[in-house]
């Protein structure tokens, strides 16, 4: 009975051995597909943060361009007053001109009349 304890003793042992083996299999697996997956995140972080650091570039250039469009506009409507206001001034001296003439017409038909009659 003693023999066939160490027998049976032996066997389990073996089967332990044998189990323990293949965890260690298992394990070298897992470890391979740990490093598999991490190379594909790793990867794909790469490639989003140069993503995302282009649409921040990308974002800062067209704001810098809305900002010169902005600066584009403000010049615009500043040079569109100047010009509304020298229109004016020379609309107001032009029927001020008219107006002299005119009136140095009257002035000089009334004269040409007095010393006509």
């Amino acid at each position: 009975m003693n023999k066939k304890k160490i027998t049976g003793c032996k066997e389990v042992v073996k089967e332990q051995a044998e189990y323990i083996k293949f965890l260690n299999g298992r394990i070298d697996e897992q470890k391979m597909e740990y490093d598999r997956l991490k190379k594909v995140n790793d990867t794909l972080v790469i490639g989003s943060s140069e993503y995302i650091n282009k649409s921040y570039k990308n974002l800062d250039d067209l704001k810098n361009s809305l900002d010169k469009s902005i600066n584009y506009i403000n010049t615009a409507q500043t040079d569109i007053a100047d010009i509304k206001k020298d229109i004016k001034t020379e609309l107001i001296k032009r029927d001020k001109n008219k107006f002299i003439w005119g009136a140095g017409g009257i002035v000089f038909g009334i004269l040409i009349g007095i010393v006509a009659f």
